[in-house]
């Protein structure tokens, strides 16, 4: 079984979500999200694994930054779901591992 470090995504994070499927045969460690705020506003990031609140609606003040080392798995068809409450207003970093299943 290879394990693979891997951007799980990268980018500026909208108001309508982004939802990013494990390819089929694959399984997803989450192990860091890093999000920057470069708007001159308040704005939350809303991060979801499979349906599930994972970093629900936090706070981030204009220069705010927020980082979370974690190990969260996903297997082959679940969903990372990622938005935010303004448009492009965050930079937005998920990193893991990518396995074989």
């Amino acid at each position: 079984m290879t394990a693979l470090p891997k951007a799980l995504y990268r980018g500026s994070p909208t108001t309508t979500s982004t939802q990013i499927a494990v390819p089929a045969g694959k399984l997803w460690i989450v192990t860091n999200v890093v999000a920057s705020n470069y708007s001159t506003e308040d704005c939350y990031i809303d991060i979801r694994l499979d349906g599930v609140g994972f970093v629900p609606k936090v706070n981030l003040v204009p220069g705010g930054l927020f980082t979370l080392d974690c190990t969260q798995v996903l297997s082959a068809g679940k969903l990372l779901y990622i938005m935010a409450d303004v448009d492009a207003a965050l930079g937005v970093s998920i990193s893991g591992v990518e396995m074989d299943a």
